[in-house]
């Protein structure tokens, strides 16, 4: 059962990589080389991460970094196309596949903090109990 578990485990942290790399592509593309404000990015981009309405809707704001989304258009597109893979390899929306990530790190995070009081309650057990001193043995050498 424990392998099962390390490879669903594994499994998905891999998938959440794969989300993060290419959420960072777009992120750049759009923040960095666009200069579109990052609250703005944030606001249309978080829940329509495989959809191109929100950099349709960026575009049509008419700033002065809509008409420079336009020229990254097509590396925007492959990124969202990677997403969208992942979601159809998954079954899952990435919305799903985030929440599942942060179940999975809340559940690691009780776990370790679970074990690492059982090793303090364990250690104040031993502490508590009686030594184990070894008897004298008298021999008579006569």
């Amino acid at each position: 059962m424990p392998k099962q578990f390390d490879y669903l485990v594994n499994s998905m942290r891999s998938m959440m990589d794969r989300v993060r790399t290419q959420e960072r592509i777009i992120m750049k593309l759009c923040v960095e080389q666009c200069k579109m404000p990052k609250k703005n990015f944030i606001t249309l981009f978080t829940g329509n991460e495989t959809s191109e309405t929100w950099f349709n809707a960026a575009v049509a704001m008419n700033k002065p970094w809509s008409e420079k989304l336009l020229e990254v258009k097509e590396d925007v597109q492959r990124g969202l196309q990677k997403l969208q893979q992942i979601e159809e390899e998954t079954g899952l929306t990435i919305e799903q596949v985030k929440d599942i990530n942060r179940r999975m790190s809340i559940g690691e995070a009780k776990a370790r903090r679970a074990k690492k009081e059982m090793v303090e309650a364990n250690l104040r057990l031993l502490s508590l109990s009686p030594r184990n001193t070894p008897t004298a043995v008298c021999s008579s050498s006569t």
